[in-house]
């Protein structure tokens, strides 16, 4: 009896993912969206601390800010607009939201009281990049496991990175960065497999 319970809940969530797909992965641009930012302002946050440049530093991270929050208001509602027209259940992706809306407050966060005070700045890319390896273990777990991939690839480089100081924003950039590029460009292309599917069934 148990067994038919366990095999009738592992059904049910397995078509939950599978409703909430279309609406995750047409999220996929706000991924890539903030991929890119990641690999941008990562190296050129330490140039600038470097240079004893941190005015600037702060108005990179503004501009950063807002593009990449427009970007991800915008790739959002145009996801949201295309899974209701096709009837998509949102609650996954609804969590995945949360999951992300909790863990970023607190990047920043911890990300400013690195930086006004006692603490070496160059902490400031091992606490962003602990802190999206957490965010892409959890998109992992709740819903595809290419995610569960690039959080170990994270993980696996925050070590490395200690080991490289003088080199860490750029090592950190550029994995966490592809880390939520690369998956992000295997959901767009599963997207558009199953948009194909779906008109090659119509036809």
């Amino acid at each position: 009896m148990q067994h038919q319970q366990l095999d009738e809940d592992l059904r049910f969530i397995r078509s939950m993912i599978e409703r909430t797909r279309p609406r995750i992965d047409a999220a996929a641009p706000i991924m890539i969206t903030w991929g890119v930012i990641i690999l941008v302002s990562f190296p050129l946050t330490e140039w600038l601390i470097h240079t004893g440049r941190r005015e600037a530093m702060y108005i990179l991270w503004l501009a950063t800010t807002l593009i990449g929050g427009s970007l991800s208001a915008y790739f959002g509602q145009r996801a949201k607009k295309r899974c209701a027209s096709l009837g998509v259940t949102p609650y996954l992706a609804k969590q995945i939201s949360w999951i992300w809306a909790v863990l970023i407050p607190n990047a920043f966060v911890w990300t400013w009281l690195i930086i006004l005070g006692p603490a070496p700045g160059y902490l400031v890319p091992f606490v962003l990049a602990a802190v999206y390896g957490i965010g892409l273990a959890m998109m992992g777990i709740l819903y595809s496991k290419e995610w569960i991939v690039a959080s170990l690839a994270v993980f696996a480089a925050i070590p490395v990175a200690a080991f490289h100081l003088d080199h860490c924003s750029t090592l950190l950039s550029a994995v966490v960065g592809l880390s939520f590029i690369v998956p992000a460009l295997i959901s767009l292309r599963r997207q558009s497999a199953e948009r194909k599917a779906v008109h090659g069934c119509e036809a």
